[in-house]
């Protein structure tokens, strides 16, 4: 029996759990976080990163792979940019690769009671049954794959077409799953003692029920990496580093140079020895190698 480092409760079955999530290049693991614990953070706190929309450039950038070993699709649907009422699917190949853009098959009413269907070239058969149910529904005889030849009208689009696309961004949750990272490598580097920390206390809380309507102190900063910052790190790495100050202890997480968070993990420095001012992790996700590095000033 050991003590789970997220419920703290002792417990006897424990999973690989990756501190660095795995859907974005992460190899760090540890084992000490239970069956059920880890199950909810894959479910209710990890996918906030790993399926953000930066992240999702970033996977697919670099071909990470998810669980169901697809590298995610990051644009899937739009509109034509010079027809807004002309939605459109962005295919892609088994590889996860562009291959071409599919016009939806769209339904307008003209006058004297006439009916345009707009649709993709590519499956005629879907527009001659969408031509022939509005027949149908109106008592009328339905077209044949002759007529429906003669009197279809083709139109080329392209070479280039833009397509107009919308993404919603979340601007907190996927904060929790940065502290999640923030508060395992701090456990790693300090020990069993760090869970009876109050500060761990309040970071495991905002990790599984954190919400943007309340205040955080722990929190110095998390968000879009700043420029600054973002020009001194390697995008194929995400980076941990532990900091101890007289009165902190701090935790800074880089992923990759997308995003970044500064924590106050501890405001009781003196409790731990560690040998170390500054412990430096740095996953890469190219070589799939993770290592440590330490400072003592």
């Amino acid at each position: 029996m050991e003590q789970c480092i997220i419920c703290t409760i002792m417990k006897d079955q424990f999973n690989d759990e990756h501190v660095f999530p795995e859907g974005i290049g992460g190899y760090l693991i540890i084992k000490r976080v239970c069956v059920t614990c880890n199950s909810r953070l894959g479910s209710e706190v990890d996918h906030l990163l790993t399926n953000h929309f930066l992240m999702e450039l970033f996977r697919d950038h670099y071909g990470i792979r998810g669980k169901n070993a697809k590298v995610p699709q990051v644009f899937t649907h739009g509109t034509l940019s010079e027809d807004p009422n002309q939605k459109v699917h962005i295919l892609t190949n088994h590889e996860g690769e562009f291959d071409r853009i599919h016009l939806v098959t769209r339904k307008e009413s003209l006058d004297e009671g006439k009916v345009r269907f707009t649709g993709d070239g590519s499956n005629e058969k879907s527009l001659l049954e969408s031509t022939n149910k509005v027949l149908s529904r109106n008592n009328l005889p339905e077209m044949t794959t002759e007529e429906f030849q003669e009197t279809k009208q083709t139109e080329m689009l392209g070479p280039q077409i833009e397509v107009e696309i919308e993404k919603e961004i979340d601007h907190f949750q996927y904060i929790r799953a940065i502290a999640k990272i923030a508060y395992e490598l701090a456990w790693i580097r300090l020990g069993d003692s760090y869970l009876e920390d109050p500060q761990a206390a309040v970071i495991r809380e905002f990790i599984l029920n954190g919400t943007p309507e309340t205040p955080y102190s722990f929190i110095k900063f998390a968000g879009i990496t700043q420029e600054e910052v973002k020009s001194e790190l390697e995008p194929s790495m995400h980076q941990g580093v532990l900091q101890i100050t007289p009165s902190s202890i701090n935790c800074l997480v880089f992923i990759s140079d997308v995003f970044y968070g500064d924590f106050v993990m501890s405001l009781t420095p003196s409790l731990y020895s560690t040998g170390f001012t500054t412990a430096t992790v740095v996953n890469d996700v190219l070589t799939g190698e993770s290592h440590w590095e330490d400072m003592n000033d």
